[in-house]
């Protein structure tokens, strides 16, 4: 319907029974949550229809730009990275039990997204937030340049762990888990999106052990290819 004309971006439980939309029109992001189970009566039907709104952080509407959205496998919670200037992000998480998005500095009146500046700061600001998976319990792995790292929500409390790697990940663009979720893997060579590599960027993979987060394995991808999206079989 005209609730998800121009929608950017799309994904799913991995059961298949929800769906997840981001559009974004003339500045203004919106969140769709849609029914994509069969067997329900309301097959197809926009359960969720909201404004993506700005962070108190950053006020704008025009400079909070929506770029990608994960869904919890439970269907619980849906977190929608942003573009919140030329050198910045956030990341607002969706309560779908509470309709409402998430506070994570509720000391003061107006909604702070997930970033340097919410109650428990993610220190890890740097251009664009590039990538980010979500696991089966809820956590998330996110890609921004030297920032890569898990984020584990707990209310309006986060944490971020970082991984411990031998290999840059100066320009880190995009990341994956396995399907058993033991192990996952960072692609490494800026994007041809985000500009020419730095002079010397490294171009491959960086593999690295969920429990502990330690870089275990690096393939090196020659110097005339940068990884785009990463997925495994």
């Amino acid at each position: 319907g005209s609730v998800l004309t121009d929608a950017r971006e799309f994904t799913m439980t991995p059961d298949r029974t929800r769906a997840a939309v981001i559009s974004q029109t003339k500045g203004a992001g919106r969140l769709c949550i849609v029914d994509t189970d069969t067997s329900s009566a309301t097959f197809l039907q926009v359960l969720v229809n909201v404004p993506v709104p700005p962070s108190a952080a950053h006020p704008s509407p025009t400079t909070s730009q929506p770029r990608q959205v994960v869904l919890s496998p439970d269907a619980s919670h849906c977190s929608v990275s942003l573009s919140v200037d030329s050198s910045g992000w956030e990341i607002a998480c969706y309560d779908l039990a509470a309709g409402a998005w998430i506070d994570f500095l509720p000391s003061v009146p107006a909604l702070v997204h997930l970033g340097q500046d919410s109650q428990t700061p993610l220190m890890v600001y740097g251009e664009h937030l590039r990538d980010m998976v979500v696991a089966s319990d809820g956590s998330l792995y996110v890609v921004a340049p030297n920032s890569v790292g898990r984020v584990v929500l707990n209310g309006a409390n986060a944490t971020f762990t970082p991984l411990t790697t031998t290999s840059s990940l100066q320009e880190a663009v995009a990341v994956a888990l396995n399907r058993d979720e033991t192990s996952l893997v960072v692609g490494v060579g800026r994007e041809p999106r985000f500009g020419a590599p730095s002079s010397g960027s490294p171009l491959g993979l960086v593999f690295c052990d969920v429990a502990t987060l330690p870089e275990f394995d690096y393939v090196d991808l020659g110097v005339s290819a940068a990884p785009v999206g990463l997925t495994w079989r």
